[in-house]
């Protein structure tokens, strides 16, 4: 065999042996095999928290006494213009027609403790005579306080026919609409407002 054809042979098997070992290089994974995402951890973190029991309550509850301070604030503001005010008459036959079948009382004082009761009743409510006896506190100079006329576990009502809404004749009481009234707020033991009772001013 020629010198020349030996060499060639040589070269020829050396660049065999480097073409297997780069083959090899690649099936037997020696570039870096991407590893498999941790998604036990990702998981657990993007999942949510279990609601502890005392939270969601204390929750509730705050969101209930926002909602009853609000509630509280619309009924007050509602008895605004007769807190220790003085009103004209028209003005109290809009109370009247403004609180019909609602939980107030509508009260006229016509002295010695009596008031004609209208509307919500009180206890001690006469359905005859349409009064409450024994109402003021003559030595304190204050109004008794007093709870609903409750039967039977409904609040009882004095309610006014339509006429005596719009006429303010309410029978036992005419309201003078051209006349002046004292008005003042009519509260339970514990500050709730029960009503409004109204006095005729006479102006000599």
């Amino acid at each position: 065999m020629k010198k020349s054809n030996v060499v060639m042979i040589l070269v020829g098997m050396t660049m065999l042996v480097g073409l297997t070992a780069c083959a090899s290089g690649v099936t037997s994974g020696t570039s870096p095999t991407p590893q498999a995402s941790d998604t036990t951890s990702s998981t657990a973190t993007n999942e949510e928290q279990p609601i502890d029991p005392a939270d969601a309550r204390e929750q509730a509850l705050e969101g209930l006494a926002e909602v009853e301070a609000h509630v509280q604030a619309m009924d007050a503001s509602a008895f605004m213009d007769f807190d220790g005010s003085v009103v004209v008459g028209q003005r109290v036959l809009s109370a009247i027609q403004g609180f019909d079948g609602k939980n107030v009382a509508i009260l006229f004082y016509v002295g010695d403790g009596i008031c004609y009761n209208y509307n919500a009743e009180l206890e001690g409510f006469d359905k005859t005579t349409g009064t409450v006896s024994d109402m003021v506190d003559f030595e304190k100079a204050t109004y008794k306080p007093k709870k609903f006329n409750i039967v039977d576990g409904q609040l009882q009502f004095n309610r006014l026919s339509e006429e005596a809404l719009n006429s303010g004749n309410l029978g036992d009481i005419e309201i003078n609409l051209g006349g002046i009234y004292s008005a003042e707020l009519y509260k339970g033991d514990t500050g709730e407002i029960y009503g409004i009772v109204f006095t005729e001013i006479n102006i000599q």
